[in-house]
């Protein structure tokens, strides 16, 4: 599992943006009327990372991402919101789904050696899926590894929770579910919508606990019944009562750890490492003290942004005493 902090402005859901447009009597037509939220105004801008190392092993890692001219596009109609000019006819851009994106890896060995590899990121719409590029060669096939993003709007899908009622989960999903709300007895889904039962005359739908519960339920669903060996999780504390996170993450160490699955999780609050470092304190989760990390992502001087790296060790430092790690 990890734990790492977005950098404080980030671009968030880009229906979120495209409201923003039309609010300002700025329709949105087409991606290329967002070019604003880019750097450069440059949609299919590549992306360059590079870091250095004073380790013997290597002295420098660098990744770049592409995407092809196109790959970006708008779903749905956006409606006209307050002065906003309603649109017609917005479609989504030339780009053919699946999207994808395009990584090239290089490490350079202190020998002066070089490694190098490159992989394509698939947007199959309920999940990412990464492949080799080339692929291997035959008998060297690898199953492609695939990622499941859960953005700060993610609900339950009702598609989840069934597989994982189908698959006999249910008792271990209402297991984790009761940690973070104790009147949980029962969960069903019937007609695309989820219910839980909270011991009243009927079920109740689970829209109506608040969003954080929602999301909480998707994500430990997700780490039940999807093979998915990444799991994203963008604003993690989104929704929740603060009483809520612990459980929940707590959650998710055992069943990634038990799942092999790597977890990514964001948040721009420090409290929620808090949290984490509250969690880890506790002798049940000793061993993922040595897996779980933090970074931090700033821009220095010149205007890179860095990655700043801690362990447990030096995260349970900041928070004990108090230093900003954001």
């Amino acid at each position: 599992g990890g734990l790492m902090v977005k950098p404080p402005l980030c671009p968030g859901n880009r229906h979120h943006y495209t409201a923003m447009q039309q609010f300002r009597s700025h329709p949105v037509r087409d991606i290329n009327d967002l070019t604003w939220l880019f750097g450069g105004a440059d949609l299919d801008g590549t992306i360059s990372l590079a870091s250095r190392s004073a380790k013997e092993a290597y002295r420098k890692c660098s990744l770049t991402i592409t995407a092809r001219p196109s790959q970006a596009s708008i779903k749905g109609k956006p409606a006209a919101i307050g002065n906003g000019v309603p649109v017609s006819g917005t479609r989504p851009s030339s780009g053919t789904p699946p999207r994808s994106l395009h990584y090239d890896a290089t490490v350079e060995m202190a020998s002066g050696a070089s490694l190098a590899s490159a992989a394509t990121l698939l947007d199959r719409g309920d999940r990412f899926e990464v492949t080799l590029d080339p692929a291997p060669s035959p008998g060297m096939e690898t199953p492609p590894l695939t990622a499941t993003y859960l953005g700060p709007s993610h609900s339950a899908d009702p598609a989840v929770i069934g597989e994982a009622i189908i698959s006999k989960r249910t008792n271990v999903l209402l297991e984790y579910l009761r940690r973070i709300n104790p009147h949980i007895a029962d969960i069903a889904v019937a007609d695309d919508t989820v219910y839980l039962d909270t011991s009243l005359e009927k079920m109740l739908p689970l829209n109506v606990f608040g969003a954080g519960v929602g999301r909480a339920v998707q994500i430990i669903a997700c780490c039940l019944v999807r093979d998915s060996r990444i799991l994203l999780i963008d604003q993690i504390e989104h929704g929740l009562h603060h009483l809520t996170i612990p459980p929940l993450l707590e959650a998710l160490l055992t069943l990634t750890r038990e799942r092999n699955v790597q977890v990514f999780a964001t948040t721009h609050r420090l409290e929620i490492l808090g949290r984490l470092r509250d969690v880890l304190a506790k002798d049940a989760f000793a061993s993922d003290r040595f897996e779980v990390k933090c970074f931090a992502l700033q821009r220095d001087r010149d205007g890179l942004v860095r990655s700043y790296t801690y362990d447990h060790a030096q995260f349970d430092h900041c928070i004990r005493h108090g230093l900003e790690m954001r």
